[in-house]
């Protein structure tokens, strides 16, 4: 079934869920070709097994997961935007990095300055004046 789902993976942008025999969600990435972002976590040789360049974490998260879905999006930008508001929410398994309750950071540019500068901010203003 994983084999199958893999080889009729969309080829737009979106996000990827594995899941494992109970159904718990093992991990969430994004992808710009979401088919050829999950093929390469294997190779398709008999029987189908994780691709020898991943790392041991994620080899044996591969090795546990039995199913995978997609949601296909507009641009890969959409993409990373779902990706992380689906990591805060779930906090699957493998997905270590954003976890946490941080966002991405954002540039911004303070156009009501005198002399606007580029900043790095994680917080997000509503204001006419604020670029981000």
């Amino acid at each position: 079934m994983l084999k199958t789902q893999l080889l009729n993976a969309p080829l737009s942008a979106g996000i990827y869920q594995f899941f494992d025999a109970e159904g718990m969600l093992l991990y969430v990435g994004k992808a710009k070709v979401l088919k050829n972002r999950v093929k390469s976590y294997f190779r398709f040789s008999e029987p189908l097994s994780p691709s020898p360049t991943l790392s041991a974490r994620i080899e044996k998260m591969i090795r546990e997961a039995k199913r995978v879905e997609y949601i296909v999006v507009p641009s890969e930008h959409d993409a990373l935007i779902l990706e992380n508001t689906l990591i805060k929410q779930l906090k699957p398994k493998y997905n270590i990095l954003l976890r946490d309750d941080k966002t991405y950071p954002y540039i911004c540019i303070n156009t009501k300055e005198a002399f606007p500068r580029f900043e790095i901010t994680r917080k997000i203003i509503n204001d006419k004046n604020i670029k981000y």
